[in-house]
């Protein structure tokens, strides 16, 4: 049986720093089984590539939606975070 009784609950930001890792980390996994189908679908494409960055990826993404939602550079600031 457990003992609650000495449970402390996390304060906020590292439970915001957990929960934004966890979605980093199921977004590089998503890219990554994309890239994966795509690789296979087209690989002459990949031919000369030697990596492949889903950080910058990633980062390309989120300017793009920020400039295609016209929102802040808040958006930016926070992809920079996953590199």
């Amino acid at each position: 049986m457990l003992n609650l009784g000495a449970y402390q609950p996390l304060p906020q930001l590292p439970i915001c720093q957990l929960l934004t890792a966890c979605t980093v980390s199921v977004c590089v996994q998503e890219i990554l089984v994309y890239l994966a189908m795509f690789i296979r679908t087209e690989p002459k494409l990949f031919n000369e590539m030697l990596r492949i960055r889903v950080g910058l990826i990633i980062q390309v993404m989120a300017s793009e939606l920020a400039r295609t939602l016209k929102c802040s550079g808040d958006l930016l600031q926070n992809s920079s975070s996953i590199m």
